[in-house]
């Protein structure tokens, strides 16, 4: 009887703690998210969609699709050509779709915020069994999802309407029950599994945790197959569609022949020569943004073009000629005179542009003139750059942390404070590599580092926020990394040995 009593108080006791780490999360979240809505409301309130969530160019694809289908029947944005049915996955529209078909627009945006925060909130619940289950003793664990909670650089995102205020509590929710799974009940499995492909589908990159599963194939073995098919199976359905609007299977279909915007396979050639000479993203974007005003007539052609040579390292003239390059932006700005009036007109363009294909071609073969001559500076300096944007920052991305509250002590001081543990999360990620390794500490590692290599060699083009879904297990897989530093007398009082 004593025995049951003291197992029934300690269950209680523990339903209890993860009560309070709940509400402790949601109430953190909750006041960051009422204090920048606050801010923004008075200072900035044309940053806020209906006066809710936090307003990004990239509603159009992540919202108005599924508002327009629940007007009209059909998934698709507003712009024209194929890109406006196939541009994003689905999974972020369909859940604020259910909110939208029962509250309206404006409620439906209040309950999608809303529901974040819970699903943030209920994610740093499962923090303690995802960090006991990497080999963290349970006091440790409870403590450092309390830590998470008060964190804003872990869930900045909440108020706003992408798919990072989904996928960093997915992500969570899929290692909990990956390992819960392995540990004690191969049920959780097909959980994870289901998580997973939800997970896919609100952001395909994501995709990469199906690596997850390799490193227990001497447990799973025949259901890995299973498995694999319930993570696979929304996107390969959404990429069916995809293939049918656009003739190929693509996770990011952004470059169609059929756009009216900048985003034709013209521009994906320009992005592939000006990345390789470690132009960021926002330099990139400022060069076209400077050409497509020029075919607007907003200035002058030879402003744009000299803006746009400006922003080139200087490396890239000791390889291209200004006169070439001048020639090039100048038949680049000839290009988008012809999209302009279907761009006013919201209209697909059905046939080729005149000199659209050429110049692709020239801006090819400027990208391997300039990779064969400046090699180190390609493959070694460009994506060194892309490191330093993803790493050295504190991730407090939010409007109150960048703006009115710049300079404020506590501020600036949770600011230091992110910045450290954002460097301590790669360090250890790399220092990784030289410990001792289990079959859970891989599952987080490799897919997470495989993204960030893709992000550095090949995307380039980056967002802070692109690896924020996987800085909860890294951190917690750091935090384990480390304690085998220590003596062993301490790592019994931190680790699990049994």
């Amino acid at each position: 009887m004593t025995s049951q009593k003291v197992e029934k108080s300690t269950n209680f006791s523990g339903v209890t703690r993860i009560f309070g780490l709940v509400l402790l999360a949601f109430t953190c979240a909750l006041l960051v998210h009422l204090a920048n809505h606050q801010f923004l409301a008075s200072e900035n309130p044309a940053a806020l969609r209906e006066g809710v969530s936090v307003r990004t160019a990239d509603d159009a694809s992540y919202i108005r699709p599924v508002l327009n289908f629940l007007k009209s029947g059909v998934w698709k944005g507003s712009s024209a050509g194929v890109s406006a049915y196939v541009l994003r996955s689905p999974g972020y529209g369909m859940v604020f779709g259910v909110f939208a078909f029962i509250l309206g627009e404006t409620n439906g945006l209040w309950a999608m915020v809303f529901f974040q925060l819970i699903l943030w909130s209920l994610a740093v619940g499962a923090i303690p069994f995802l960090a006991r289950s990497i080999g963290l003793k349970e006091g440790l664990s409870w403590w450092l999802g309390v830590f998470i909670s008060l964190m804003p650089m872990f869930y900045g995102f909440l108020s706003y309407t992408l798919t990072e205020a989904l996928t960093p509590s997915l992500v969570i929710f899929f290692y909990t029950f990956l390992f819960l799974g392995i540990e004690k009940n191969l049920k959780l499995l097909a959980l994870s599994a289901i998580v997973l492909g939800f997970l896919i589908l609100v952001r395909p990159a994501m995709i990469l945790l199906v690596i997850s599963y390799f490193p227990f194939y001497p447990i799973l073995k025949k259901k890995l197959l299973p498995l694999f098919l319930i993570s696979l199976l929304p996107i390969f359905l959404w990429q069916v569609r995809v293939h049918r609007y656009t003739g190929n299977f693509d996770l990011h279909p952004i470059y169609q022949s059929d756009a009216a915007d900048l985003y034709r396979p013209l521009h994906e050639a320009a992005w592939g020569f000006h990345k390789m000479t470690g132009q960021t993203g926002v330099e990139f974007h400022q060069s076209m943004s400077l050409l497509w005003q020029a075919a607007e007539g907003s200035i002058s052609e030879t402003e744009a073009v000299k803006g746009s040579i400006e922003k080139l390292h200087g490396s890239v003239l000791h390889t291209v000629s200004q006169e070439e390059l001048t020639e090039v932006y100048s038949k680049y700005i000839a290009v988008l005179k012809q999209q302009v009036p279907y761009q006013m007109a919201n209209q697909a363009i059905d046939e080729p542009l005149a000199g659209e294909a050429a110049l692709s071609g020239r801006f090819e073969s400027m990208r391997s003139n300039y990779v064969s001559e400046n090699f180190a500076r390609a493959w070694l300096v460009g994506p060194a750059t892309v490191v330093k944007e993803l790493v050295l920052h504190s991730n407090l991305s939010l409007y109150q942390f960048q703006k009115p509250l710049r300079g404020n002590v506590l501020v600036e001081a949770l600011r230091w404070l992110s910045l450290s543990v954002h460097l301590f999360i790669y360090l250890f990620a790399f220092v990784f590599l030289f410990r001792k390794k289990s079959p859970r500490s891989i599952a987080i590692w490799l897919p997470a580092n495989l993204f960030f290599l893709y992000l550095i060699f090949v995307q380039r083009g980056i967002e802070e926020r692109y690896m924020l879904p996987y800085l909860v297990p890294l951190f917690l897989l750091g935090i384990h990394t480390l304690t085998s530093f220590f003596p062993e007398r301490i790592k019994e009082v931190l680790l699990q040995t049994d």
